[in-house]
């Protein structure tokens, strides 16, 4: 099972395999235990996908959504940099640009996934076709989404 790492380190201490404690950077999902910062979809995800949630550290409950975005101010700067360089033919700055921007706002409009996508032979399709199936499209000879 592969589960994408997250693009951020954090220096944690936690109790390895062994019981010993580490203090170390972690990327998710190198040894089988998942020592991270999470959002409510990773750890559906990782129940979804069998995955055991042994114990939570610490946590931030949002009660609503923020009535405007917790960074917007800096991904303003970013975007007016952005197309500065843009402007300037600076490719790799403009590039710098998007991916911090990106990263920083992506995690903070990332919402609950309500919905599942399957990949069906036609034979599956046609089997499993009920009204839980609202669409589906044909992406080669054989298979559907």
């Amino acid at each position: 099972m592969f589960f994408q790492p997250i693009p951020a380190k954090d220096k944690i201490t936690f109790t390895n395999k062994e019981g010993k404690k580490e203090t170390s950077n972690k990327i998710r999902f190198r040894d089988g235990f998942c020592h991270d910062v999470l959002t409510s979809v990773d750890i559906q995800e990782i129940v979804k996908a069998g995955g055991q949630i042994i114990r939570i550290l610490d946590g931030i409950v949002y009660e609503e959504n923020f009535k405007t975005p917790p960074y917007r101010d800096y991904i303003l700067i970013l975007r007016d940099l952005r197309n500065k360089y843009k402007r300037e033919g600076t490719i790799v700055g403009s590039n710098c640009m998007k991916l911090l921007g990106n990263s920083l706002y992506g995690k903070s409009i990332q919402k609950d996934i309500f919905i599942t996508r399957h990949l069906w032979n036609e034979a599956t399709l046609q089997a499993n076709f009920d009204s839980r199936v609202k669409t589906y499209e044909k992406i080669n000879d054989t298979q559907y989404i």
